[in-house]
C-alpha cells in the first residue's frame, strides 16, 4: 500500500520532470532557429509522413535527399567537397553543391537551410596552423559551402551555419570507412 503510493508519487514526479525537459528542449530549439521576416522562428517540424512523401517525390525527380530526424536533408561527402584538413571546395565538391543549389532553388526557394559541418574524431595534425580543432574545421567548411551557395544565388538570409566537429557521427570512428562517412556537410531544410 504505502510502497505503491510512494512509487506512484515518484512516477508522477518523473513524468513532470520529463515534460519540463521536453519543453526546455523545444524552447532551446526555437531560440536557436533563425528568425523569419515576420520575426518568428520557422516551423521546425512538419509531420514526418508529409516530409517522407516529399522525399520520395524528390528522389523520383533524381535528387539525393533523405529524411533525418523528420527533416529533409541533403548529405554531402566531406571527401568529395574538400581535401583532407582543408576548407576550400574542390571542383568535384562544387559540382555536388551545384546539384544541391538546383534542388533548393527549384523546390525550396523560401526555405531556411542550416549548413552543418561534421568531422571525424581524428585530431587536426597537418593543418594545425589554420584550424586549432575539429570545431574550427567543421565551421569553416560550413562557411565555405554557404559562401559558394550564396554565389550561386541562394539568398544569404535563408542560410546559416553550424559546426558540429565530431559530436554527431553517422558511423563508428574506429576505422577508415567510418571516419570517411563522418566527414560530411549536411544541408538541413526548414520550410517556412
Amino acid at each position: 500500500g504505502a510502497q505503491m503510493q510512494e512509487l506512484q508519487s515518484r512516477i508522477g514526479e518523473l513524468e513532470a520532470q520529463s515534460q519540463m525537459k521536453d519543453q526546455l528542449i523545444d524552447d532551446l530549439y526555437s531560440s536557436r532557429m533563425p528568425a523569419t521576416s515576420s520575426g518568428s522562428a520557422p516551423s521546425m517540424r512538419v509531420p514526418e509522413g508529409v516530409n517522407q512523401v516529399k522525399v520520395d517525390a524528390l528522389k523520383k525527380k533524381g535528387y539525393e535527399v533523405e529524411l533525418k530526424e523528420g527533416l529533409i536533408t541533403v548529405e554531402l561527402s566531406g571527401s568529395v567537397l574538400f581535401d583532407p584538413g582543408k576548407d576550400e571546395l574542390t571542383k568535384a565538391g562544387k559540382a555536388e553543391l551545384d546539384k544541391a543549389v538546383k534542388l533548393i532553388k527549384n523546390e525550396f526557394s523560401n526555405a531556411v537551410v542550416r549548413i552543418e559541418g561534421h568531422t571525424d574524431s581524428s585530431p587536426i595534425v597537418k593543418s594545425k596552423k589554420e584550424f586549432a580543432s575539429n570545431w574550427e574545421l567543421s565551421a569553416a567548411r560550413a562557411i565555405s559551402v554557404l559562401e559558394y551557395m550564396k554565389k550561386q544565388g541562394i539568398k544569404e538570409k535563408n542560410m546559416y551555419v553550424a559546426g558540429f566537429a565530431d559530436t554527431k557521427p553517422t558511423a563508428d570512428n574506429k576505422d577508415k570507412t567510418g571516419k570517411k562517412a563522418n566527414r560530411r556537410v549536411e544541408l538541413v531544410i526548414f520550410e517556412k
